[in-house]
């Protein structure tokens, strides 16, 4: 908050919170996007589906199905699966491999820490593969809650910073104009401009209101009208007594009030 226009008759303040609000929303914005990746990506439904119609003619699928939509990946001559292992400092992450006329195929696009139940999924692909009698072969993996849970994990931490951000003021402005006997209050966020206006002479006395944040003391202008009614200013601030103390002369000075 700044003194930008001092005169006998006027006296005005403005201040700009606007990098505030863009530090704000640069530190919200990684989790927030984080989360929304973290569900579109691994927030899914993997299906294998293979129709044998005889011993030579078999017809295979890969349905992944998530927030983004369906995807289904047609698979020409399903040889075998495989499991394919990936260290990760002190983990082992596994995933199946699919592997066809057409190459390596992933059957999910994420890997999983679950050997056994990775083998079994590959082991009971195998097995349709080797026993011509089985017609008909459905395997899912449904790993869309644990990647919810932690996409909207998240998306909470980043809408808790970004969030308060897009409510912030832009721009704050108090104005004491003696001409014309107002005192005119003008707040600028992304939503419009709202401004009030008072009578000066309403103004009966002014305030220093001292905040206890954590461990430190904050201080704001709370202005006092005849009616009783408080107007708070510098509430957006983190002003100390001293910083306070001389505005708040300022105003008494131009308004001829009480110390």
């Amino acid at each position: 908050m700044q003194i930008i226009e001092q005169t006998p008759t006027k006296l005005k303040l403005k201040a700009n919170y606007r990098a505030r609000i863009i530090a704000q929303i640069i530190i919200g914005s990684p989790f927030f996007l984080g989360g929304l990746a973290i569900i579109a990506i691994f927030g899914q439904l993997a299906s294998l589906e293979c129709h044998r119609f005889s011993f030579s003619q078999t017809s295979c699928q890969l349905i992944s199905s998530g927030v983004l939509g369906r995807t289904v990946t047609r698979l020409t001559a399903l040889q075998k699966a495989e499991v394919s292992l990936k260290r990760v400092k002190n983990s082992k992450n596994y995933k199946v491999i699919l592997i066809t006329q057409q190459g390596k195929v992933p059957l999910t696009v994420y890997d999983s820490s679950n050997e056994q139940e990775i083998d079994r999924i590959a082991n009971k692909i195998n097995t349709f593969i080797k026993q011509q009698q089985q017609s008909l072969l459905v395997e899912q993996i449904d790993r869309w809650f644990p990647s919810y849970v932690f996409g909207l994990i998240f998306i909470l931490v980043g809408a808790i910073v970004i969030g308060p951000a897009l409510l912030y003021p832009l721009e704050i402005s108090y104005t004491f104009n003696k001409e014309i006997g107002l005192l005119q209050l003008q707040t600028q966020n992304l939503f419009g401009t709202k401004s009030v206006e008072k009578m000066l002479d309403e103004v009966e006395q002014i305030k220093i209101v001292g905040i206890l944040i954590k461990h430190s003391k904050t201080y704001h202008l709370s202005l006092i009208l005849r009616s009783q009614q408080q107007i708070s200013l510098l509430v957006y601030e983190n002003f100390s007594q001293q910083q306070a103390e001389e505005i708040a002369n300022q105003i008494r000075q131009l308004l001829n009030l009480p110390q």
